[in-house]
């Protein structure tokens, strides 16, 4: 049997023909739209409750004007303005304010309601969600993408007006910081419609923390400078990437704020100022779980002690150049314990292989055998290798002669079996 929509037939029938117990039917649909088609009489609280059980307020509109005035609670206010924002001229001043106006300005065109806003309902939340729904319907309309001025300038026209309905002690400086820290809004633009009067110390310092590079060095202190650059790597790039900016931190930071600046962004390090290029900081930077580029991570042969060279085989993901001379035996037993890529091992001079060295490569990583002294490669691995590798034995040239004077078989048998489909395939005369 087909579902009766109760809804649907009370909207449909005259009102001298519903009932108390068609209303009471229909309320049990939890369908708002059914304040719409029933007469005063019948919008009892009890059925107001029943229509309203639900969160479920669907997507047809429908009307707060037919409620009676008494019988508008705030839930039944939020709901309706969740549903239309042309509800908001039927709800009670009261109500407006908090969730009511949030609610408000997600909608977008609200501009025609700021008069119906009472001034004690504004405060530093209500007009920071105002200004960002502004802002997103920019966004939505295209801004920011194809004619980013001419939108930019949409925005801060109706911003300026909705402003005008705000009180004064609803967008003092608070409102600002919190817009700037907030980050949803360009700096710059948040700048174009600030009042002067709150462009001070203060309000420079919270934007040097969003973007350093786009505020002067002059309003710039320690403590400012800090913030920024943990807030964001991004600050640290501007620092040392601005002749200005690079200046002042050349100047006023110190070896904690160098350490600090290592830990976010270990690959600024050959910008550093040269009293903090350190082999201390360098081993601190390498010992940072981030990952630093080794394509332009260079670094000065002075900083490569054998505490750096250390510290680069516990990382174990570049190396940069050694000086030959660093070398030593108990250097080559530390990365052998710790350098398992085996990425140092062409550095390495052959005259300070070992053996333990050679079985590890031999066993680990095979592709850099032609890295070691061939005293360390016994036949029986040369053998191996090329079985694994045809192309390895242009390394044995001496050994595969031997192979072929005392066998009398071609080079290509050396160290492996060649089968018979191989040979008959081969169309020579061998």
């Amino acid at each position: 049997m087909k579902e009766i929509n109760m809804t649907k037939a009370i909207s449909c029938m005259p009102d001298k023909f519903i009932t108390m117990e068609m209303v009471e039917l229909a309320a049990t649909e939890h369908r708002p739209e059914l304040v719409n088609y029933l007469p005063e009489k019948y919008i009892t609280s009890e059925i107001l409750d029943s229509i309203f059980k639900t969160d479920d307020y669907g997507w047809r509109s429908w009307q707060l004007s037919k409620i009676p005035e008494e019988k508008r609670n705030r839930q039944i206010c939020l709901r309706a303005i969740k549903a239309e924002k042309s509800n908001f001229p039927d709800i009670p001043e009261k109500y407006r304010n908090s969730d009511i106006l949030e609610s408000l300005f997600a909608h977008r065109n609200f501009m025609h309601y700021l008069h119906l806003i009472p001034s004690s309902s504004w405060n530093n939340g209500t007009v920071r969600d105002a200004i960002y729904s502004l802002y997103r319907d920019v966004q939505q309309n295209g801004g920011y993408r194809y004619c980013s001025e001419r939108y930019e300038q949409q925005f801060l026209y109706e911003t300026s007006v909705m402003l005008s309905f705000v009180p004064r002690q609803a967008k003092d400086f608070r409102l600002w910081k919190e817009l700037i820290h907030d980050g949803r809004i360009a700096t710059m633009t948040i700048d174009k419609m600030m009042p002067k009067c709150f462009k001070q110390a203060a309000y420079y310092k919270e934007w040097a923390i969003r973007c350093i590079k786009e505020v002067d060095t002059r309003w710039l202190d320690y403590d400012t400078v800090w913030k920024a650059i943990c807030h964001k790597t991004g600050n640290l790039h501007g620092i040392f990437d601005s002749y200005g900016h690079y200046e002042w931190f050349s100047k006023h930071a110190d070896d904690a704020m160098a350490d600090k600046a290592m830990e976010l962004e270990p690959n600024l390090f050959n910008k550093l100022p040269r009293r903090f290029r350190t082999p201390e900081r360098l081993i601190h930077t390498l010992e940072v779980k981030r990952e630093i580029n080794s394509y332009n991570f260079h670094l000065e042969p002075n900083l490569m002690t054998e505490e750096v060279c250390m510290a680069l085989a516990r990382r174990d993901s570049f190396y940069p150049d050694i000086p030959s001379e660093r070398w030593n035996r108990e250097l080559v037993e530390y990365f052998t314990e710790y350098g398992n890529s085996l990425y140092w091992l062409p550095q390495l001079p052959k005259k300070l292989q070992t053996r333990k060295l050679a079985e590890k490569v031999i066993k680990e990583k095979p592709q850099y055998f032609h890295y070691l002294r061939m005293e360390f490669i016994t036949p029986e691995m040369s053998r191996l290798l090329c079985q694994k590798d045809q192309d390895n034995i242009r390394h044995f040239k001496e050994r595969v002669m031997e192979f072929q004077k005392y066998t009398g078989l071609q080079a290509e048998f050396y160290g492996c079996e060649t089968d018979f489909e191989h040979i008959r395939d081969r169309n020579d005369s061998r």
